[in-house]
């Protein structure tokens, strides 16, 4: 919950999409993931369409509702990716299952 308090301390110093990312992150740890998908709605509108990390953190809320659909947009992330780094990263921490 304190990290949860310290991202809305900084929203109100920085209305980064960023940093209310990270906040919906947050969000879903204690279990408040209808709340923290809510939020990635809003910012889907103010980031350019199918931004990496938005659909990273997006994916990773959705793995403990709806595996499928975390699947289906890791997937789709990692076809976009061109560094081979990150997408070794994604299988290595099994974010996504292949």
């Amino acid at each position: 919950n304190d990290i949860v308090k310290l991202y809305e301390m900084m929203q109100k110093v920085s209305q980064s999409p960023i940093v209310k990312m990270n906040y919906c992150f947050c969000l879903s740890k204690i279990g408040k993931t209808e709340k923290a998908l809510e939020i990635l709605s809003k910012i889907e509108k103010e980031l350019q369409k199918e931004h990496i990390y938005l659909s990273l953190v997006k994916a990773r809320i959705l793995k403990e509702i709806n595996p499928k659909e975390s699947d289906d947009l890791f997937i789709l992330v990692m076809n976009k990716m061109k560094q081979k780094i990150r997408k070794k990263y994604l299988i290595e921490n099994e974010l996504i299952r292949l």
